[in-house]
């Protein structure tokens, strides 16, 4: 057991850690614990089906339910909770936008050792150094523009009462049985011991051959170290382990244990489960067979993306480079709060390699791509649009054509500069390429509108193509920026053949 991770370790990673704590270094020592088990190894077979014959799983339509992990209140927001945030966010956002009915879900994971030890460090309740986190928590997605649906909180009567009858349906069914478990645990001063025998509930993983790496293992779902957490049913001297506790958020916010009580319960399954690469195996191995187990649906995908670290070396408070909540504050107070949005998001972790955060690289991104090219876009764009309106006003029709035909011929010079094409070529440049692209059509869009008193059929060609016949409204309401809608489906249109 490593107490710097509230993690059971083998024999294996053991060794591999040089029976060392993983975060702290001091060294693990033997231990045995009878706890309660999920039977893992039961879903091996329908796991490894899972993984083989559907690699590309399919999203489901409607409605949407976007999740971010919920966030260990003995830790302060930083970077990295800021940046999955920040993914659903876009993603739920984007999603809302295509008119899709969506629940975006966000929260804390309050309860655990570490909580426990924590506030009786401070000589306070759990439950007040809970509140008063998970309140840090929850102002911190919002003073970054995270726009969730819910907030869920492990310590939410909500929760605990959902999480209770969905462990008791699980011992119904037999897959959570009382077991011993042995494993290496770290010793401390205050728990000196060599080993120790105890309880554990588990969760069951009977046999099946297959694709996975190894056989799955039973799975020790409750604890005996300490109280601070959701009693297991009928057995109140164990508590539900913090991270099977935690995994049932996702459906305990939706109230899945009332069956077809339950008014969000079309929300189910989740669409995308967001989260960093260290807690994957927690959502598409054990979540999935939990799933199976209590014969609800599984998620449409599970996203793990890559860690941040700065200047080419790992974050860490020793180092002096964490990018904490107020570092980021700070460059928000520079940049601007949706620039630090559009760099996270472009240059962030987003797939399983890990991004370098560099104050240099901030400062280009945003003086090249914000302020050179989408600032100025906009900028030219909607100054061509006054001086088009003034040649109207004061009757000069010739200049008020050509004023709209030079706005494409800013793009023409604007495509032969960042060269798109050349762009597509390179899977890593596809945000640049986006970009790009979306800033030539709207403002092809614009300039149509521009012209369509002209040539009412050719932009109204060209209406049809961009998919953008709908948007109604004055002339100054229809070209104002930023109205093509992105995944927009647009068809490709020779105006003059």
């Amino acid at each position: 057991y490593d107490e710097g991770q509230e993690e059971y370790v083998t024999e294996s990673t053991a060794a591999e850690q040089d029976f060392k704590s993983a975060i702290s270094g001091k060294p693990l020592v033997k231990a045995k614990q009878e706890n309660y088990f999920f039977r893992l190894s039961a879903f091996q077979d329908k796991l490894e089906a899972m993984f083989e014959e559907n690699p590309d799983l399919v999203l489901p339509k409607e409605p949407c339910y976007v999740t971010t992990p919920i966030y260990y209140v003995n830790d302060k927001p930083h970077i990295g909770h800021v940046y999955t945030s920040t993914l659903a966010d876009v993603y739920a956002r984007f999603q809302r936008s295509q008119g899709r009915d969506v629940r975006f879900l966000t929260g804390t994971d309050e309860h655990g050792q570490k909580v426990e030890q924590s506030a009786e460090k401070r000589g306070i309740e759990p439950q007040q150094l809970a509140d008063e986190n998970s309140a840090f928590f929850r102002d911190a997605m919002e003073n970054f523009g995270i726009e969730f649906d819910d907030f869920i909180r492990t310590t939410d009567p909500r929760h605990k009462e959902q999480v209770t009858k969905f462990i008791q349906q699980l011992k119904d069914k037999d897959f959570v049985y009382l077991g011993e478990f042995e494993g290496w645990q770290l010793q401390t001063l205050l728990s000196p011991l060599l080993s120790m025998l105890s309880d554990v509930w588990s969760l069951k993983s009977e046999a099946g051959d297959g694709g996975m790496d190894g056989d799955a293992q039973d799975v020790p779902i409750s604890r005996t170290s300490f109280t601070w957490g959701i009693p297991m049913p009928d057995d109140e001297e164990h508590v539900i382990y913090v991270w099977i506790d935690a995994l049932f958020n996702y459906i305990s916010a939706l109230q899945l244990a009332e069956g077809d009580e339950s008014k969000l319960a079309k929300y189910w399954p989740a669409t995308v489960h967001i989260m960093a690469k260290e807690i994957v195996w927690f959502h598409a191995v054990i979540w999935p067979a939990v799933l199976m187990a209590l014969e609800l649906p599984l998620p449409g995908r599970v996203y793990a993306h890559g860690f941040w670290i700065r200047d080419g070396k790992k974050m860490s408070k020793s180092l002096g480079n964490f990018v904490d909540l107020e570092t980021l504050t700070g460059y928000c107070d520079t940049y601007g709060l949706d620039s630090i949005r559009y760099f996270l998001l472009t240059q962030g972790p987003i797939g399983a390699i890990d991004s370098n955060w560099s104050d240099e690289r901030l400062y280009d991104i945003y003086s090249d791509e914000l302020v050179n090219t989408l600032g100025n876009c906009a900028s030219r764009t909607t100054s061509m649009i006054n001086k088009c309106v003034e040649c109207v006003e004061t009757f000069d029709l010739p200049g008020a054509a050509t004023t709209a035909v030079g706005l494409v011929g800013k793009v023409d010079t604007f495509i032969s500069e960042t060269e798109p094409f050349r762009l597509a070529k390179d899977e890593s440049k596809k945000e640049e390429l986006a970009a790009i692209l979306y800033q030539c059509m709207e403002t092809v869009r614009i300039a149509g509108v521009l012209l369509e008193s002209v040539m009412p059929e050719k932009m109204g060609q060209l209406e049809e193509a961009l998919g953008t016949a709908e948007i109604k409204g004055t002339l100054q309401e229809r070209t104002a920026w930023g109205q093509l809608q992105p995944g927009s489906l647009v068809k490709k249109v020779a105006l003059f053949p």
